[in-house]
């Protein structure tokens, strides 16, 4: 239980900015399928582009979502038996992915399943964001900003679609420049650290133990029996000394 909380504690930082992120990622698919719809028709020489650009992006974060799902459940077996049973949310953050590649690190900041994804799979993601930052986030941001020299008021859709383009810019940026600078996670391994006053007291237990059990018995005696036959043999080339002493006058 205690285990859990703890797990449950370090996870709620990463909790707060996957929620964070999600909005963001809903406010600007919102606001880029209403300004493709209502503001982009009135300039015809950027209606076709922004249309080609959000079609274009989509399909190609659809199609990346869907491969590296199918591919992290060949890898991940957690992830594997998860999505199985969870077809539904994998399916709403396939459809999320397609308007951003990186709602797919929501599923892991959550903990819905018990590990982490794998080396690949992450490294799939993030070089799918850096080129959704080239084929989606610059070009809307250029149009939004032709759209605002084109026409003379601007009304709350237009104006919050280039927040919401600018701010993702921006977000898309800061993030891929942390993950490069960011040094590689230490892996988990399955032997837990230790006190050293615990394993102290475990070697004077066992050294304790080791007394009681010696207690009551005599020492026992090593006899070496080479060195007692060699020295009967000197007393016998001693004794044949002194008997032979005794013969001579």
């Amino acid at each position: 239980m205690k285990r859990r909380k703890a797990q449950n504690a370090e996870r709620t930082p990463y909790n707060i900015a996957a929620i964070l992120q999600l909005g963001l990622i809903v406010f600007d698919f919102v606001m880029d399928i209403l300004f493709a719809s209502k503001k982009a028709p009135e300039v015809t020489n950027l209606f076709i582009p922004n249309t080609i650009i959000l079609i274009l992006s989509l399909t190609i974060n659809f199609i990346l979502a869907l491969y590296i799902i199918t591919n992290e459940k060949s890898l991940n077996q957690d992830f594997a038996k998860w999505s199985n049973s969870h077809k539904t949310v994998i399916s709403i953050f396939a459809l999320i992915s397609s308007a951003d590649i990186e709602a797919l690190n929501i599923l892991q900041s959550f903990g819905f399943f018990k590990s982490d994804f794998s080396e690949q799979t992450t490294g799939k993601i993030f070089w799918g964001a850096c080129l959704d930052i080239f084929i989606e986030d610059i070009p809307q941001l250029i149009i939004q900003i032709l759209y605002f020299r084109s026409v003379l008021y601007y009304d709350v859709i237009s104006l919050l679609t280039l927040a919401s383009s600018s701010l993702t810019l921006t977000v898309h940026i800061i993030g891929r420049f942390y993950q490069t600078i960011r040094p590689p996670r230490p892996k988990s391994t399955s032997t837990t650290s230790k006190h050293p006053l615990q394993i102290h007291k475990r070697e004077i237990q066992s050294s304790d133990q080791g007394k009681e059990s010696s207690k009551g018995k005599l020492p026992e005696v090593v006899v070496d029996t080479q060195k007692a036959d060699d020295n009967k043999e000197l007393l016998k080339n001693r004794s044949s000394i002194s008997s032979f002493k005794e013969v001579l006058p």
